[in-house]
């Protein structure tokens, strides 16, 4: 499936809300420098660690990140899109100016 077609998935509902917000979460922790954990995702998003633990289940079961005490990472298909809505999140930056 193409990337395209990936993000059409996410569109319009709540819940694609929620993996966007998720996705972009962990990338920018990521970026940062910083260990992706359930605590840090929870502190960035001002969520409480049992609910981000929630999101990550769903997460894991659409094959969007992979989980252990030892952190929280990005599988192929979440890199895939979290580059995709990272890419179209600086480009829209670029145009607000």
């Amino acid at each position: 499936m193409d990337i395209l077609k990936e993000e059409a998935l996410f569109v319009g509902t709540a819940e694609a809300e929620h993996v966007e917000m998720y996705l972009k979460a962990i990338w920018h922790i990521r970026e940062r420098g910083e260990d992706v954990k359930i605590s840090t995702i929870a502190k960035m998003l001002n969520i409480r660690k049992p609910s981000v633990f929630q999101m990550l289940k769903k997460l894991n079961a659409k094959d969007l990140v992979e989980y252990n005490k030892a952190g929280v990472t990005l599988t192929e298909e979440g890199e895939k899109i979290g580059s995709s809505m990272m890419r179209n999140s600086r480009l829209l930056g670029n145009l607000d100016g």
